[in-house]
């Protein structure tokens, strides 16, 4: 197909023209689509080939992987992720996000009244917090919140959005769990309230994405607006 369309006289590669989607139906239908310059996934059939190390708590811990992966870029990563960065892990037991960061060299104040893995805490950079997710506030503002705890989607956003707000945060990624009908209604529903939360402080830039190692959720990226 490819070398069809070059002979064509299509050309490819050309710098801001939209991406080309190819769906082969069968041997003699093919569906075409158009995206736009720079939003496709980076992966072949957008599948990220993450690997789960052998001293990961958990499988969740890949969840979290594809969406510093898929949300942030290189320079962002290097920026924001620095060792020396701190970080809340609400629900974080047993520590598949929690160790994420961890390796990264981020110290994270792990919230959860479950017991953490014993290998997470060898680093040296995990305070675990008995507590509830709802209920603790971190008596300093943190780099970055993560929240993957199973929970209605309404109140999981809510919670982020007091976060953000009380500026206890600048960034967040969390998974909105949804078991339910009209769940693309629901997560629309669930951001438009998160924003409203924050608009008095300059607002948020909100990401949303259904990732390859996520099942019944979604999980988003949401960062406070800096003003200029």
């Amino acid at each position: 197909a490819l070398r069809g369309l070059q002979a064509a006289g299509h050309r490819f590669a050309t710098p801001g023209a939209p991406d080309l989607h190819l769906f082969f139906i069968d041997s003699t239908r093919v569906q075409c689509a158009l995206g736009r310059a720079g939003t496709a996934a980076p992966w072949p059939a957008g599948i990220p080939r993450l690997r789960l190390p052998r001293d990961a708590p958990s499988r969740s811990t890949l969840k979290l992987e594809e969406a510093l992966l898929t949300f942030l870029d290189d320079e962002e990563r290097r920026t924001r992720l620095r060792p020396g960065k701190r970080a809340v892990d609400l629900g974080a037991a047993p520590g598949g996000w929690t160790y994420q960061l961890v390796r990264r060299g981020i110290h994270v104040t792990a919230v959860d009244n479950g017991p953490m893995d014993p290998r997470v805490m060898e680093s040296g950079l995990v305070d675990h917090v008995n507590a509830d997710a709802f209920r603790y506030r971190p008596p300093a503002p943190v780099d970055l919140l993560v929240c993957d705890v199973v929970e209605q989607p309404r109140r999981i956003a809510a919670l982020v959005g007091q976060w953000l707000a009380r500026r206890d945060c600048d960034e967040a990624v969390f998974n909105l769990k949804l078991p339910m009908k009209q769940r693309y209604r629901e997560v629309a529903e669930c951001l438009e309230r998160l924003r409203r939360a924050t608009a008095a402080g300059g607002g948020v830039t909100v990401q949303c994405r259904h990732l390859y190692h996520d099942r019944e959720e979604v999980t988003a990226h949401v960062r406070v607006n800096r003003p200029r």
